[in-house]
């Protein structure tokens, strides 16, 4: 029994997503200014992409999101 693991990895995989979503709006809102060094928001853009690079990857989690709502080991 994975017990709240698969909960964890939704919020995660949640979080992330809507991290980039912002990260991307911002972009938009700004232009391309946004990928100068000089500007916070380049980390941020670059940043919260290095959050779909960290274990487990989103296939693996969302294998285990899924069987878990399933009820499938």
């Amino acid at each position: 029994d994975r017990g709240a693991y698969p909960d964890l990895l939704a919020l995660i995989a949640s979080r992330t997503d809507n991290a980039i979503a912002v990260t991307d709006q911002a972009m938009r809102i700004v232009g391309s200014v946004g990928l100068f060094k000089s500007s916070p928001l380049e980390r941020y853009f670059r940043d919260v992409r290095a959050g779909t690079g960290n274990p487990p990857m989103d296939d693996v989690a969302l294998t285990i999101i899924g069987k878990a709502a399933l009820g499938v080991e």
